[in-house]
């Protein structure tokens, strides 16, 4: 299992749309798509924040040839690792019932 550095966390939390791209990556996803799903996000920012994602080490993207040119957008084994850890998040930071 690969490690997750905080930083890379702390970036993901700290940023308006990389948490809301990467629960959109659940399943493979074209750049039109996720756009769509998440209203207010400008395409030169959602290009921005997925290129850090891939950097990062948390997203991949497949080409596929043909015309027109299709790409989709996936969360890595890294990416799924650190969803699960933030999908607890909700549980554990819930008020201790009374």
């Amino acid at each position: 299992m690969q490690q997750i550095d905080f930083t890379v966390c702390e970036r993901i939390l700290s940023s308006r749309w990389m948490l809301s791209i990467l629960w959109n990556l659940q399943q493979p996803q074209r750049f039109g798509t996720i756009q769509a799903r998440l209203s207010g996000l400008s395409r030169g920012v959602l290009a921005a924040q997925l290129q850090e994602l891939l950097n990062m080490g948390l997203v991949t993207q497949t080409k596929y040839l043909g015309f027109p040119p299709r790409v989709e957008y996936c969360l890595s084994e890294k990416g799924l690792q650190l969803t699960d850890i933030l999908g607890q998040l909700p549980e554990a930071l819930a008020p201790d019932p009374a």
